[in-house]
């Protein structure tokens, strides 16, 4: 029999379309209901209408027709009835409920077919889920792309979650498997195994699932538990790109922007960046702001920029965040407004942000040079004046923990300006040993100010072999006036033919 609202024909014993979801009358229910005459014929109904060839295997039609005359009391007429329940109030109902259902909810429709064989058929809670399990096997809808719950999973155990992916080899679970070897925030009692990681992201993602898919893209680009390959990361990106993966067009936009695996180019760039963009992604939005900003793939314009960096910005994104703040600062694409600046400096400052830490630390030191100007500033506030340096201070070295080389080296600076040698040589130290010539150079200044000639000559050649003018001027000048050159001739050598 056909639905009489849509058409399309009816299973056996169904009480409403599947497709449509219509209610039969009782007079188009007694016509379509066919009583199968042996539970055979029933679980034949099942497959025909139902399922596919997992649930008619032998073991489970012999496995699942035992289950039932454990509970019908080998009563023949009792088993059809009974199965017919299970099927009318079971199977449809889960049927019904994935195909109209948003992925989320179609484990609960699971669950709440495992709750009605419990209520129905009075089984304990084991033999309901041997049945469920039988009976979900075979339905015609495709368990391996099921979007379980989230919280469902995440609340999983490994072994558990490995359990499940063997019943039913599930794309979404086959991922989850892959981050409790990847990522120590799922697995905290599984060690990282990033080859097994590979292994599960794979499964996944050869179902299509898109999450996997990026992840196995990310896995190809860093050259984690796989050997580093470009192309094929960016051939994994665009997979879940295509399916409309923010985090994946958003990376395959990067990857156009500096040619890794892939030519360069700006408009492919713009174009992936921009779909991720749209779909609210805060770090695409960032990204675009700055290919506004920086004229990449598309004209320069500060306006846009700003446009884009604010909604990232207010999505609470704090790379987008100290960004807007640095165009307040400078008004680029809108008016000047430091107040603007500090405001969205701070916000990203407090999540951590180590640039907008400085950035922060920059505006106070420029308000706490204000204080050289108390002569001819007579309205100057003092108060405020003292309270910047400290904050200036205080957010600096918040940056120059977490290794921020400009703010080290902003640290030294002002420890210097301020008569703090000590001080200034620690963090100048820290910069200088990274190789940055200009800290190398000024711990040069700091240990010829207290008088060390010899470390101030051996920071100094340090400067100069990297082509520091001042440094090299300063080699000069005490080999001349013989400060410090005793240990220093060979260096001072070298560093002569170098110049010539």
């Amino acid at each position: 029999m056909n639905c009489p609202n849509c058409g399309v024909k009816l299973a056996s014993i169904s009480k409403f379309c599947l497709e449509c979801g219509a209610k039969l009358t009782v007079q188009e229910e007694k016509k379509n209901i066919k009583e199968p005459e042996s539970i055979e014929d029933m679980l034949v109904n099942i497959v025909r209408n139902y399922g596919g060839p997992e649930l008619y295997k032998k073991e489970n039609s012999r496995k699942l027709s035992g289950l039932i005359k454990d509970f019908a009391g080998y009563n023949f007429q009792d088993e059809i009835k009974l199965l017919s329940r299970v099927v009318q109030e079971g199977v449809q109902d889960v049927l019904y409920k994935a195909n109209k259902s948003s992925p989320e909810e179609k484990m609960g429709a699971i669950a709440d077919c495992k709750m009605k064989l419990v209520e129905n058929l009075f089984l304990n809670e084991a033999k309901a889920s041997e049945v469920t399990n039988i009976l979900t096997a075979g339905l015609r809808w495709d368990i391996k792309v099921v979007e379980y719950d989230d919280d469902y999973l995440e609340s999983r155990s490994l072994k558990e979650l490995l359990d499940l992916e063997q019943r039913t080899h599930n794309a979404k679970i086959q991922n989850y498997i892959g981050l409790f070897y990847d990522d120590t925030e799922y697995g905290k009692d599984v060690p990282v195994d990033l080859m097994e990681a590979v292994k599960w992201y794979k499964k996944a993602a050869t179902q299509g699932y898109a999450k996997a898919q990026y992840n196995l893209g990310v896995m190809y680009r860093n050259g984690q538990g796989v050997e580093k390959d470009d192309e094929k990361a960016v051939e994994w990106y665009r997979k879940a790109a295509d399916q409309g993966y923010a985090d994946a067009q958003c990376k395959l936009g990067f990857m156009y922007s500096y040619g890794y695996g892939v030519e360069k180019d700006y408009e492919k760039a713009l174009e992936w960046t921009r779909k991720a963009a749209e779909q609210g992604y805060a770090k695409a939005q960032y990204n675009l702001g700055l290919m506004y900003r920086n004229g990449e793939g598309v004209e320069k314009d500060d306006e846009k920029a700003l446009e884009w960096y604010r909604k990232a910005a207010d999505l609470g994104y704090a790379a987008a965040q100290c960004s807007l703040g640095i165009m307040y600062r400078n008004g680029k694409g809108v008016e000047k407004d430091d107040e603007k600046a500090v405001e969205w400096y701070r916000k990203a400052a407090d999540q951590g942000y180590a640039e907008a830490q400085y950035n922060l630390a920059c505006f106070y030191y420029d308000e706490s040079d204000k204080i050289y100007n108390i002569r001819s500033d007579r309205n100057l506030d003092i108060k405020k004046v003292l309270k910047s340096g400290i904050k200036a201070e205080e957010w600096c070295r918040k940056a120059a923990d977490q290794g921020y080389v400009d703010a080290q080296f902003k640290l030294g600076y002002e420890y210097y300006k301020r008569g703090y040698y000590k001080k200034a040589a620690v963090w100048f130290y820290l910069v200088a040993e990274q190789g940055y010539a200009e800290a190398q150079y000024n711990l040069g200044v700091v240990y010829f100010k207290v008088n060390n000639y010899k470390k101030a000559l051996e920071w100094y050649c340090k400067a100069a072999e990297q082509g520091h003018t001042l440094a090299q001027f300063e080699v000069d000048r005490m080999y001349e006036k013989g400060l410090g050159v005793k240990w220093y001739n060979k260096i001072f050598k070298n560093i002569k033919r170098n110049k010539k």
